[in-house]
């Protein structure tokens, strides 16, 4: 993610979109994570939320927007 938004504030983007969830539930994240212990909504897996804060953070840093999209309804 660092490279990636270093490359769009490199070409003067201001927004880059941005899922939450992964496209279907149970999926991981670049860090190998899911975002649900087992899939129980009810137990939040912190390495995976702070992941998701590190990428918000680094977006700003960048100076870029993001637009968050929760989830697709779809999948879950």
């Amino acid at each position: 993610v660092d490279k990636y938004f270093e490359d769009r504030a490199s070409k003067q983007f201001s927004a880059v979109l941005a899922h939450i969830l992964p496209w279907r539930q149970g999926e991981k994240n670049a860090a190998g994570e899911t975002a649900f212990v087992g899939n129980d909504w009810n137990k939040p897996n912190e390495r995976y939320w702070a992941h998701c804060d590190h990428v918000v953070n680094q977006a700003a840093a960048k100076g870029l927007y993001l637009g968050i999209l929760p989830m697709w309804t779809r999948n879950y």
